[in-house]
């Protein structure tokens, strides 16, 4: 009897790990809801304004949104760790359930086939489901 709740316990877990994400986009003022899978990608891609460097930040929707790994030049990255540490060893271990971002030049948000611009605006991406 214990070996089958185990297994119905381990059944368990795994569906709700292959349960579509909800995910609300909020961008100014509109709302929407996205269905993604925990193995979907994402990104944000804007230009920084000091250094005028490409960044590309991507994540995956796992349980929250975490994976991110940041993608630009040598100048821009010592641009916001001053040289003192690894961006990316530091962004691999961040897990968040929103993510906000702000730009008057414009950012790119992607994630699963969902797709925005937002120029002179915010967007805030927020995992509604699983809640945990």
């Amino acid at each position: 009897m214990k070996k089958q709740a185990r297994r119905l316990v381990a059944l368990l877990i795994v569906s709700l790990a292959c349960l579509p994400r909800i995910v609300e986009i909020d961008q100014d003022d509109r709302t929407g809801l996205i269905l993604v899978w925990p193995w979907s990608s994402g990104f944000v891609e804007f230009v920084n304004s000091v250094t005028g460097g490409r960044v590309l930040i991507s994540f995956k929707p796992v349980w929250k949104f975490s994976h991110f790994r940041a993608y630009t030049d040598d100048s821009t990255e010592n641009y916001y760790t001053s040289g003192t540490y690894e961006w990316n060893g530091l962004l691999g271990t961040e897990s968040e359930s929103e993510l906000r971002y702000c730009s008057i030049q414009g950012i790119r948000f992607k994630l699963g086939s969902f797709e925005q611009e937002v120029i002179n605006g915010c967007l805030r991406a927020r995992i509604v489901w699983p809640p945990f």
